[in-house]
């Protein structure tokens, strides 16, 4: 295989120009935005991120619009026309971004990813009645891709050589930003240019097209016996639990989407010859495989139903639930049908895929609904919710039903927002209340605060539940510090992973012929520690980070200075443990 010369290079360019206007586009907009971000690491600008994520979505979308043009055999006027209207209404969605990001719009943005993916297969579906054309013009978009993907590989490789080879032998000095922008250009840009230059008129004449042999052996001697392995596994297990009479692991859920995605796949890839003299046993394969799939379905959504059973739908058990339906309606429709209809699959994991990311049924709606619902039985079951339906602000007796309320909470509170959780709170404006606030972190401190929903833990060696108030120290800033008065400094860093132990508590020392510094933590007063200079004790009090949790000028006296970095840990009305602690001391010999 010969790599491109610079002549192909132009012609390629010229081609998917003329081709494939939008798309290139969209790479160069994507490539130039990456160069942007790698100089400047300027990805918390909402305008940044509206523009790489248009782009990256546009470079699908758009070979599939050229792609739905070319089977429609459409003029330039309509195929363009369909063109600006994509452009405007992926517009519409970039900018509907807020200045914020959540996690469900990072969310919604990886299902938009895979839907554009499958776009170009859609494309070529359209006014598509043979099913070898589709199956061998799908086979070219994905064998083009991988070409492409393998010339932008070996020309990274080459150059990147060569870029080190220059530094070695001229001592140049290369910034290693180059490097990266080297890979943005070629996987991103050259990738696309080669992909739209190659991508070869789709054929409606499949008789002639020969099949790839390495594409038989690599089923027949690799994937399908995978998937007997796969099989025999999950029947096995399957077996197992209906003996023991326990609920499936929830790992099973993984290998039995392993195992449908790769036998579909084998299917798939050797369609075209399934009814060839000497492979009628594939034909009895795909029918056995159709009706052994429906078992494992089941295996599948019983392993998920226990989790839902007890926690609710989440947006990751929701997608399982959507793959479970996707695999079910496949084998049901291929066993109904025959395989005589393959452009059903991606049709039907598209359409799945744009519904779990938009409206009423996506993985967001269901997931909060679920989860928010979950929590006003748990209120009203123990009474922390009113017949009003509005949350008691108390003290509650700590239970199982605690811990999952208040991991609800945050739940709800990280992937849907705090005013997920006004409707329970209506005497209360939660924008007011942490309007003051500077981070997420703090803004959901401050609503479990005010829910009395503080965190609680299980002592390690009762099986009491005690209270614990978390301490949590990191400094903002690094600091220019106060050395005056003082003729040593030295740093200190101790970790103790387990807080609950009164044995065994870590201890720092440095010791020199005329100087002995050491720091020990304590977990049985209200103290951080206990610091000792030539024999000389001080306590380290606590009290310092109540009122200021990010700046503060250190703990001093004439002996001392001391300046925390890092701190965690736990406290009651008693004590104080801390589990990690990190600063700079500044000191005298006494």
């Amino acid at each position: 295989m010969k790599l491109p010369s610079i002549q192909y290079l132009f012609n390629s360019f010229l081609k998917s120009i003329k081709t494939f206007p939008f798309t290139i586009l969209s790479a160069i907009l994507l490539t130039f935005l990456l160069f942007f971000t790698i100089d400047s690491d300027n990805t918390k600008n909402i305008w940044m991120v509206r523009g790489l994520h248009g782009a990256q979505i546009g470079i699908p979308t758009f070979i599939a619009i050229t792609f739905l043009s070319q089977k429609l055999k459409l003029s330039i006027l309509k195929t363009y026309s369909i063109r600006i209207v994509g452009l405007l209404l992926l517009s519409v969605y970039v900018m509907s971004l807020p200045d914020e990001l959540t996690y469900i719009h990072f969310s919604r943005g990886a299902l938009l990813t895979v839907f554009s993916l499958l776009l170009p297969f859609l494309g070529i579906s359209v006014k598509e009645s043979n099913n070898l054309s589709y199956w061998f013009n799908a086979k070219n978009i994905i064998s083009t891709f991988i070409e492409c993907l393998f010339y932008s590989v070996i020309i990274n490789i080459g150059i990147s050589i060569a870029l080190l080879a220059i530094e070695a032998l001229f001592d140049v000095s290369i910034k290693q930003n180059t490097y990266l922008k080297l890979g943005t250009f070629n996987f991103v840009f050259l990738n696309t240019v080669f992909f739209t230059s190659k991508i070869e008129s789709f054929s409606s004449e499949s008789d002639s097209i020969e099949y790839p042999p390495l594409l038989k052996n690599l089923v027949q001697f690799i994937l399908l016996p995978l998937v007997c392995t796969y099989l025999i596994i999950l029947y096995t297990y399957g077996f197992k639990i209906i003996l023991a009479q326990n609920w499936p692991k929830g790992w099973v859920s993984y290998l039995s989407i392993g195992f449908s995605f790769l036998g579909i796949s084998s299917l798939l890839i050797i369609y075209p010859i399934r009814n060839d003299k000497g492979l009628k046993w594939i034909s009895l394969f795909s029918k056995g495989f159709y009706y052994a799939l429906f078992p494992v379905i089941l295996l599948f959504c019983s392993a998920i139903y226990r989790r839902i059973s007890e926690y609710g739908i989440t947006e990751f058990r929701y997608y399982l639930i959507v793959i479970g339906l996707w695999l079910f309606f496949i084998a049901l429709y291929f066993l109904i049908r025959g395989q005589n209809n393959i452009k059903v699959i991606p049709i039907a994991l598209a359409l799945l895929t744009f519904t779990s990311a938009f409206g009423p049924l996506s993985a967001f709606n269901i997931s909060r609904k679920s989860q928010y619902d979950r929590l006003y039985t748990l209120g009203l079951k123990n009474n922390w919710i009113n017949t009003e339906g509005q949350w008691v602000k108390s003290d509650f007796k700590v239970n199982e039903d605690y811990q999952n309320i208040r991991s609800i909470v945050v739940y709800l509170i990280d992937h849907h927002g705090y005013n997920t959780l006004q409707p329970l709170l209506n005497e209360i404006n939660l924008d007011e209340i942490v309007k003051e606030e500077d981070s997420r972190w703090k803004k959901k401190e401050v609503i479990l605060a005010e829910m009395k929903l503080k965190e609680y833990y299980k002592h390690t060696e009762t099986d009491q539940i005690e209270s614990y108030t978390p301490i949590k120290f990191v400094e903002k800033y690094d600091l220019l510090y106060d050395i005056e008065g003082y003729q040593y400094s030295t740093s200190i860093s101790l970790r103790e992973r387990n807080h609950a132990s009164d044995e065994k508590i870590k201890t720092y020392q440095f010791s020199n012929s005329e100087i002995t510094v050491s720091f020990q933590l304590t977990n049985k007063t209200k103290n951080i520690g206990i610091l000792t200079i030539n024999n000389k004790q001080f306590d380290i009090p606590y009290t310092p980070f109540e009122k200021g949790y990010f700046e503060h000028k250190g703990f001093n006296n004439e002996n001392y200075r001391i300046y925390i970095k890092r701190l965690s840990g736990y406290k009651t009305e008693d004590l104080t443990k801390t589990d990690n602690i990190s600063f700079v001391l500044f000191f005298n010999k006494p």
